[in-house]
């Protein structure tokens, strides 16, 4: 997986997780 900051292979739950992360990032700014 490329752009992902873990240095194992991210699960789709982890993807999941992570996609949700950068959401929120730019909600907030």
């Amino acid at each position: 997986h490329t752009g992902t900051p873990y240095p194992r292979c991210a699960d789709p739950l982890d993807s999941g997780i992570l996609t949700a992360r950068l959401a929120v990032a730019s909600r907030r700014n």
